[in-house]
């Protein structure tokens, strides 16, 4: 069993990226992380949300991500 601390604030979703051994998650502290499930480390952080994000989406082929926050806005992001 292994545990993260992923975000600073409450994390909201978890997806895992198809055909990949990646995971993004996102949380209310308007963070996007993308992890490595086998060494357990942090890929990347991307930040642009001005409120707490409230929901992820992937694109079919995992080359996308949507996220949807509380400030109004959906925002696309590239892997």
């Amino acid at each position: 069993l292994r545990s993260l601390r992923a975000h600073e604030e409450s994390v909201m979703q978890v997806k895992f990226l198809p055909g990949t051994h990646y995971l993004a998650s996102a949380g209310r502290d308007r963070d996007l992380k993308l992890w490595d499930c086998d060494s357990y480390e942090l890929i990347t952080n991307l930040k642009g949300h001005v409120s707490h994000i409230l929901s992820l989406a992937l694109s079919q082929d995992a080359s996308f991500i949507v996220t949807a926050s509380a400030d109004r806005q959906l925002r696309f992001w590239r892997r």
